[in-house]
């Protein structure tokens, strides 16, 4: 499932792409703009450039997301940890009182 930040973020490059093909004198002034004489190659380098810059945001939420498994790993292992300390602190109060 997509979330709606990215749903958003492909939708504009998706309507960017739409407006840019169809209004062709819109892309030859934004490649002027940006001092490219060919149309298209300033057209392609904005949708790699949209391309990179997404999959560094997915890089950086991947990273976030496997920091936060590392310590929710740690924190389940701990709370097991007490746990089973727990159980042989009941399991050994319970067999010294059945003697």
């Amino acid at each position: 499932m997509i979330r709606e930040k990215y749903s958003l973020v492909w939708f504009l490059i998706g309507l960017f792409t739409l407006v840019m093909s169809v209004f062709k004198n819109l892309m030859d002034w934004f490649s002027g703009l940006i001092g490219v004489d060919y149309a298209p190659s300033a057209f392609f380098a904005i949708l790699i450039a949209s391309a990179y810059l997404l999959l560094l945001n997915m890089s950086v939420s991947i990273s976030g997301m496997k920091m936060h498994n590392k310590t929710l790993t740690q924190e389940l292992g701990l709370t097991k940890l007490r746990l089973e300390e727990l159980e042989k602190k009941m399991n050994g109060g319970e067999s010294q009182s059945n003697i």
